[in-house]
């Protein structure tokens, strides 16, 4: 199933899935069956993937489109663009995760700017099955999430 199914989405994101030390391992096997399409338009209704404040249930490797991340603006009185998007992620980019690994409520808002495909992995499955599963691959998981969080979205929207 990885090898065929899932392969492109294991290879983009090798960083999360640290592919060249798990590749002999059933760990990217079994995550395989926790991964689900979603997707997201850029309609009023259809644009805001997170809130700030949200509770965080899924992080999402983004296949195609592009998601703002960024802020409300409390200042602009009557103005009709009441939100700030200072980071934009793109295909290959994973979201969320940092939130999910450390079940952390959204800190920003994340916005589909362009169409939206993405393939997600829930916070259920991966904190209570792989995480149970594999902790020595969690701890890894949790270090780069933190780390690519932090230097990459936190540091730069802040």
């Amino acid at each position: 199933m990885k090898n065929y199914l899932f392969d492109d989405i294991i290879y983009n994101h090798r960083f999360f899935f640290n592919t060249t030390e798990n590749k002999n391992s059933k760990f990217l096997y079994d995550v395989c069956f926790g991964l689900q399409p979603a997707k997201f338009d850029i309609s009023e209704y259809d644009r805001l993937i997170l809130d700030e404040e949200d509770e965080v249930t899924n992080m999402y490797f983004i296949q195609e489109g592009m998601v703002g991340i960024g802020y409300y603006l409390m200042t602009q009185g009557l103005s009709s663009k009441y939100y700030h998007l200072e980071i934009k992620e793109g295909q290959n980019k994973c979201i969320c995760d940092y939130y999910v690994c450390f079940n952390r409520k959204s800190e920003f808002i994340y916005m589909a700017v362009e169409d939206v495909k993405a393939i997600t992995l829930s916070k259920e499955f991966l904190v209570d099955y792989i995480f149970q599963k594999y902790p020595l691959i969690a701890y890894k998981i949790k270090e780069g999430s933190q780390y690519r969080y932090f230097k990459n979205i936190r540091k730069v929207v802040m």
